[in-house]
């Protein structure tokens, strides 16, 4: 049996959790990394910071006064805001929602000015002109919003991948990882499977074994 993993319920649980009911180091072998799906941080139109730059900016000339919202305390969505403002060297107000919706609901309202959000979710408000894009999350653009920034490019070293992969129970056999790793790799070349990952804002990122450990 294969288990595809994600940074927000293994890599990150691990260090955030408690009872996880498996440990991702030792019941699991990396078998190949998938596709990166990043978030994207957006905005409330009103926020007088129309780029990463500006919101720095303006986080440290009206320090905790900016509340930003999250998909739940520990959540990549929340850990994504911690590592802006420590590295962009302001503070702001947390405020975790119990998931994507309600936070968004909040944002578009006024309620709260940012939100670290799923592409998917934040695309069609983007486009509508009920929320404005500052940047994506990941280490590279996003095929789905190409002249959306990384945050990275404004704050440099920032890098908050949303990577999936397939890992299977340690003991797996060698020749069974290899055999899946390259089934995996054959599916990932298809144009098939580059479009599904696009239409959730997502690109593919193979790599085998070694390049998902690495992670």
């Amino acid at each position: 049996t294969a288990v595809m993993a994600a940074v927000p319920t293994n890599a990150i649980g691990m260090s955030t959790y408690t009872k996880l009911g498996y440990n991702l180091e030792k019941d699991l072998v990396p078998v190949t990394l998938v596709g990166n799906v990043p978030h994207i941080l957006v905005s409330h139109p009103t926020l007088p910071a129309k780029n990463v730059k500006e919101l720095i900016a303006l986080g440290r000339s009206r320090p905790g006064e900016i509340a930003f919202a999250s998909q739940g305390n520990g959540t990549l969505s929340h850990l994504e805001q911690e590592m802006l403002k420590q590295m962009g060297g302001f503070t702001a107000l947390h405020v975790p929602y119990k998931g994507s919706a309600p936070g968004l609901t909040d944002l578009i309202s006024g309620n709260v000015q940012l939100f670290f959000d799923s592409i998917p979710s934040a695309l069609p408000h983007v486009t509508s002109g009920r929320i404005r894009a500052l940047g994506v999350a990941s280490s590279k653009r996003s095929p789905a919003l190409p002249d959306i920034p990384t945050i990275g490019e404004s704050l440099k070293g920032f890098e908050a991948d949303s990577w999936f992969g397939i890992m299977m129970p340690a003991g797996t056999p060698r020749d069974i990882i290899f055999m899946l790793d390259s089934a995996v790799q054959k599916a990932l070349a298809s144009q098939e499977v580059k479009d599904r990952l696009l239409a959730v804002g997502g690109f593919v990122e193979a790599g085998g074994p070694e390049q998902l450990a690495g992670r």
